[in-house]
């Protein structure tokens, strides 16, 4: 995914669902591998030995979720 076409997506979302939607990280099913920190267009993961999501800097995009080989993230319901 381009970043043109990630800005596209961010655009799209209404204002009041990126403040409420976020990533939220299974940690058992996450193995630490790092792909969702690299996809993320907005750098609110960080990964240690598991995933660490920015609730307040995440933006809700879901392309972590999208990205994620173990299924460990998703995104909160608001």
């Amino acid at each position: 995914m381009r970043l043109s076409d990630v800005r596209k997506r961010l655009q799209k979302l209404a204002p009041a669902t990126r403040m409420k939607r976020h990533a939220v990280v299974d940690r058992t099913r996450c193995t630490g591998c790092g792909m969702c920190e690299r996809v993320c267009p907005v750098g609110a993961i960080r990964v240690t030995y598991v995933a660490h999501v920015d609730a307040e800097r995440c933006t809700g995009c879901g392309i972590c979720v999208e990205n994620c080989p173990q299924g460990a993230l998703s995104l909160s319901g608001g």
